[in-house]
């Protein structure tokens, strides 16, 4: 029976179970999916974090030499300001 497991998680699971593998080169490494997911996961709880302080306090960002930020803090950055555009965050 089909249930429709998108190929992604299918070739997760099949680094331990390899009934589960997938066998198309044609879709990404699932390696980078994982490094993918870990980072919007740790993304949101950070997220969360400054939302839950917000409910209590004014939270005031600054940032020195943004110039040189790396693209995976500026994400996270952009997805604060998103996130929070109606809360007690001061930018």
């Amino acid at each position: 029976e089909k249930l429709g497991i998108p190929v992604t998680l299918r070739k997760i699971v099949g680094q331990i179970f390899p009934t589960f593998s997938v066998d198309d080169p044609a879709d990404s490494n699932p390696i980078t999916q994982i490094d993918i997911l870990k980072h919007q996961v740790i993304e949101q709880a950070i997220i969360d974090i400054f939302k839950k302080v917000a409910e209590k306090k004014k939270i005031i960002l600054f940032f020195d030499d943004i110039q040189w930020i790396d693209s995976m803090s500026l994400s996270l950055i952009q997805e604060l300001m998103i996130e929070m555009k109606n809360q007690s965050l001061l930018r």
